[in-house]
């Protein structure tokens, strides 16, 4: 958590231009893994994500389309496809699965860390956030309070900081996070670094554990915010 907190509570505001459509980023799916995911390709829709995969083989790469069932726990391949010199990649016409193989999605497998990665802690939809400083006068740091929810005591949002020393490739990051306002605790659930141009460079998990929320801070401004609002019952 404390890496998150030097990346918060420090660097400048870049705000968002518009995405770029019909784009190919590849990354590496997690950190240990030689697996690619096209970040430009996931869809979510209600309780059904979609993406690309590449998979090694022995000779080649394979370009999958996966698809995970959040509400079944299960996962399968949608379609194989083909992928050209220039890293697009297309799905020839009757590369459907006839009969598609559902797997049950189990700890300790492939799918399961995929899944964790990329349904659980999904990747956010910048396209559609509306932006806020946190402070009037500071425009450091931005809060999507248009997709801000409270509820049973916690309030779920997302974040945006420039990183520390922005480059092309890393110039800011986003942070999917919870607050128990009752405690004054948070953690992070994902934290999704863009480049310059606003493609993700990575997807990270954030922690499971509880941390106290520091004092004269930004996120400490976020805490009294909300709570205002809750306790005014503007949030319910």
């Amino acid at each position: 958590m404390k890496i998150y907190y030097t990346l918060l509570l420090s660097g400048a505001l870049s705000f968002l231009s518009p995405l770029a459509t019909n784009a190919v980023n590849w990354i590496p799916a997690t950190s240990r893994s030689e697996i690619k995911i096209d970040t430009d390709s996931i869809r979510y829709d209600k309780n059904i994500a979609t993406m690309n995969f590449l998979f090694p083989t022995n000779k080649h790469f394979v370009v999958s389309k996966l698809e995970f069932d959040s509400n079944a726990q299960m996962w399968c391949i949608l379609q194989n496809g083909v992928i050209n010199e220039n890293g697009e990649i297309s799905f020839p016409k009757g590369s459907e699965n006839a009969q598609v193989h559902k797997n049950k999605i189990t700890q300790g497998t492939e799918g399961y860390v995929l899944y964790q990665r990329y349904v659980a802690a999904p990747v956010p939809d910048i396209s559609s956030m509306v932006w806020s400083p946190i402070k009037e006068g500071n425009t450091q740091y931005l809060i999507n309070k248009k997709d801000l929810t409270y509820k049973d005591g916690y309030a779920d949002f997302w974040l945006y900081a420039q990183n520390n020393s922005p480059t092309t490739e890393r110039a800011y990051t986003i942070y999917h996070v919870k607050m128990n306002i009752a405690y004054s605790r948070l953690k992070t659930l994902s934290a999704t670094t863009y480049s310059n141009d606003h493609h993700i460079v990575a997807h990270l998990l954030g922690t499971p554990r509880w941390e106290a929320i520091p004092q004269d801070t930004l996120l400490h401004e976020i805490f009294l915010s909300i709570k205002k609002d809750v306790d005014q019952g503007i949030l319910k």
